[in-house]
């Protein structure tokens, strides 16, 4: 044992990565949205064979530390089904959305009350109390955006079966909406915005 009583598990100065394990995460669930941002980035700047490997690697994590009813699962194997897409094989990748778009649309059904829905770290007075003194509605307001957000990707998935573009910005959205917070909001929103788009 360590005389100094520090952990064993060694961060290398990853902060975020610190304080998503903090929170309850286990470090698989911020690799892999890590990962998921490197293709995104590499497959709009066209650079499809980096983002493969990317998506790639993000599918595997998945397949190992996920559960497969995770959303998360079904965002890594639409991102490889995309690229797949995108460099000719189109009707087999066409075929795929259409699975995909089916088993999203199942698994986003599931019981929205039991998510872990944080507080949010406002920066204004009236808002935190606002928060506390009505956490069942703040709750129900976050569970409701989620819930559309699940809706446009699977909007998005049934788009790429018809060969069409996503119709709702995705990436350049995912920018804007990740919280420093780690619960269950962002992997949900992560696996609604992490899909491979144009937008």
């Amino acid at each position: 044992m360590s005389k100094s009583r520090q952990p064993i598990l060694v961060f290398n100065n990853d902060q975020e990565l610190q304080a998503a394990v903090n929170s309850g995460w286990n470090p698989p669930d911020l690799h892999w949205e890590r990962l998921q941002e490197k293709g995104n980035t590499r497959q709009q700047e066209g650079n499809l064979v980096v983002a493969s490997g990317y998506f790639i690697l993000a599918g595997l994590l998945a397949t190992i530390c996920f559960k497969p009813t995770d959303l998360r699962s079904l965002t890594s194997q639409a991102n490889v089904v995309y690229i797949c897409e995108r460099i000719g094989f189109r009707n087999i990748a066409r075929k795929h959305f259409r699975k995909l778009e089916d088993r999203w649309l199942d698994l986003s059904k599931f019981d929205w009350t039991d998510l872990e829905i944080k507080p949010r770290g406002r920066s204004s007075l009236f808002h935190v109390r606002m928060e506390a003194l009505h956490w069942d509605q703040y709750r129900q307001n976050v569970t409701s955006r989620l819930l559309n957000f699940t809706l446009e990707t699977g909007q998005c998935l049934g788009n790429y079966a018809l060969g069409k573009e996503a119709p709702f910005r995705l990436y350049s959205r995912w920018k804007g909406e990740k919280y420093p917070i780690f619960d269950d909001t962002r992997k949900i929103l992560g696996a609604c915005l992490l899909l491979a788009g144009e937008s």
